[in-house]
Parts: C-alpha cells; sequence; structure tokens
C-alpha cells in the first residue's frame, strides 16, 4: 500500500489495486477485531497518510473506511495519536475536499463516537471539543444532506454520552475520607 501511494500517476489500475487491498484491509482488521491494536504502529500512521493522499480521492476515501474500522478497536492506543488523527480529519471534512471525502471523514468521527461510547472522553481528551465544534459545524453549514445526517448522528451520541456521564456522577456514592495528623 505504501508503495501504491507514493506513485504520482493517475493510473486506474493502481488505484483499483489499492481499493482491494484497502477492502482486504478491512477485512483482516474485522476478523482481528481487538488483536488490530499490534498492527497500529504500522497503519495508523499509513492509514493517515494515505488521507492526504493528493492524487486520488479514491485513496483518502479507502483510508478513511479503513480507519473508520481500525480507531475504535485501538481504543487506549489512541490517546498518543489523538491530535494526528483530529487534524486529518478536519481537514479532510473540510468545505474545500469532494462531497465523499467529507461524508467519509465525518462517517469516521460518528463510527468512532458509536463504538467507543463513553470512552470517547477518556481516549480523546483533548480533542473532543474540536470535534463536537466541527460536527456542529458540519451539520448547520453543509449542504449535502448525508454528511449532515451522520453529523446529527454524531452530535446525538456526543450528547447521549456526555448524559450518561453525567448520570453515573450523580448517582455515584458520596465518600470523605477523615485523617488524623500527628501533632509535632
Amino acid at each position: 500500500m505504501q508503495v501504491l501511494m507514493t506513485s504520482s500517476n493517475d493510473d486506474d489500475v493502481a488505484k483499483e489495486i489499492f481499493i482491494k487491498l484497502g477492502e482486504v484491509l478491512s477485512r483482516v482488521i474485522e476478523h482481528l477485531g481487538e488483536m488490530a491494536s499490534h498492527l497500529s504502529r504500522r497503519l495508523l500512521p499509513l492509514l493517515l497518510a494515505g488521507c492526504q493522499h493528493r492524487y486520488s480521492r479514491h485513496i483518502r476515501i479507502t483510508c478513511l473506511a479503513n480507519m473508520a474500522q481500525l480507531v475504535p478497536l485501538l481504543r487506549h492506543d489512541m490517546t498518543s495519536y489523538q491530535h494526528e488523527l483530529t487534524d486529518c480529519l478536519t481537514s479532510m471534512a473540510s468545505d474545500g475536499n469532494d462531497v465523499e471525502i467529507r461524508r467519509a471523514a465525518i462517517h469516521v468521527f460518528r463510527t468512532i463516537i458509536e463504538r467507543m461510547e463513553c470512552d470517547v472522553i477518556e481516549v480523546f481528551p483533548d480533542v473532543i471539543k474540536r470535534w463536537s465544534d466541527l460536527l456542529k459545524d458540519c451539520y448547520e453549514d453543509d449542504v449535502d444532506h448525508v454528511a449532515r445526517l451522520h453529523s446529527q448522528l454524531a452530535l446525538e451520541g456526543l450528547k447521549k454520552m456526555k448524559k450518561e456521564i453525567l448520570l453515573r456522577a450523580r448517582h455515584a456514592p458520596l465518600s470523605k475520607k477523615i485523617v488524623v495528623r500527628p501533632t509535632l
């Protein structure tokens, strides 16, 4: 995949091979499940680089689709990649990109939020506000109805997650700890 991404030509055969490799990769990730975290140090930088590929939108979409499957499986390995992932996805979801690329980027946000549920706040603590702002902007400003729907569903997932966390905190038992210090 890395060799195909470095090719600068817009060859249809290279695109087709890359898309087929991407499909195989998504099946491998699906079958590995939680074991996919062992491959994260190689796969995630490759997928992030593929999302920034400047010659082919097919490569970008394929990498985003694979990222939607991989990232929820990595949970605690993602904390070190949270800023890179957020920068990549926000640039892909910007208005300057193709509609399908924007849809795929917003779908990655939605998939992460749906699959990780309350763990999103623990795994992505520094960037969750940026996610929320981006999704709100996409919901309010995007003309594509599919991207708006994905944004709406992701925002509803965030809202539901926030309510669950607040309810847990409200019903948590209060405890006090009294410590007697020795006098000097």
